[in-house]
C-alpha cells in the first residue's frame, strides 16, 4: 500500500536506523489524488479520537493537508472563506446541530 508521509519522516527513520522505501508523486494530478486520500484519513483519525488533546493533534493534520491542497489548487485561504460564507448564506451553517434522519448513505 502507498500513502503519502510528510517530508522529514524519512529523515526521522534512518536517524533510528530504519529504512523507508519511497517514491515521489508523478505528477499534480497524482499528488492531488494523493492529499485527497490523506485528508479522508486524517478526517477518520479525527472522527476516532478519544481525548480533546487527541483531536487537536488530527485537526492539525488535517489542516496541514488541507493547506498543502490550496497551494496546489492556487486557493486563497481568503478564497476558500469567500466560498464557504456563499454557501453558507445559501444553504446555512451548522449552529442548530441538524442531523439528518433517513439520509442516503452516499447522497
Amino acid at each position: 500500500m502507498e500513502k503519502l508521509i510528510r517530508d522529514r519522516i524519512t529523515e526521522k527513520a534512518l536517524a533510528r536506523g530504519e529504512v523507508m522505501r519511497v517514491r515521489k508523486a508523478e505528477s499534480d494530478w497524482e499528488f492531488r489524488a494523493m492529499l485527497t486520500k490523506k485528508l479522508v484519513e486524517e478526517a477518520k483519525e479525527c472522527h476516532a479520537a478519544r481525548s480533546r488533546r487527541e483531536r487537536r493533534k488530527e485537526l492539525a493534520d488535517v489542516l496541514a493537508v488541507l493547506t498543502e491542497l490550496l497551494r496546489l489548487e492556487k486557493v486563497s485561504w481568503e478564497e476558500l472563506h469567500v466560498i464557504a460564507e456563499a454557501k453558507r448564506a445559501e444553504n446555512g451553517g451548522f449552529a442548530k446541530r441538524l442531523i439528518w434522519l433517513d439520509a442516503p448513505e452516499n447522497p
